[in-house]
């Protein structure tokens, strides 16, 4: 689901939203540079993922679900958590996640 239609694809009754993430603070060299080029402030991605979180945290206060984050970029959340993540994975996902999940939803528990 790309991130413009988040609306449409939580409902009640979803216990887990993942994230994927590259560069969510912006601060990637790429990114940065981009940024100085066009006359500083934010650079996109910090905006897109700002304005994804407000989403997000207006989902969350509906239908009561989790947040996951992982992906490349996970790291730079790692001292920064936005208030609207619950859980930054950082690993392998295609081999850890699901377990993990499984195990959380078995337990009914999610680590802060």
């Amino acid at each position: 689901m790309v991130p413009e239609r988040i609306e449409r694809g939580v409902r009640m009754g979803a216990k887990v939203v993942g994230i994927s993430v590259h560069d969510p603070l912006g601060i990637d060299p790429v990114s940065y540079k981009l940024s100085m080029i066009f006359g500083g402030g934010e650079t996109w991605t910090a905006r897109f993922f700002r304005e994804l979180g407000e989403k997000i945290n207006r989902l969350k206060k509906k239908y009561r679900f989790r947040v996951i984050v992982g992906g490349p970029g996970a790291w730079e959340l790692v001292n920064q958590r936005p208030s609207f993540v619950d859980t930054i994975f950082i690993g392998e996902a295609e081999k850890d996640l699901p377990g993990v999940i499984q195990k959380w939803l078995m337990e009914k528990r999610f680590p802060l």
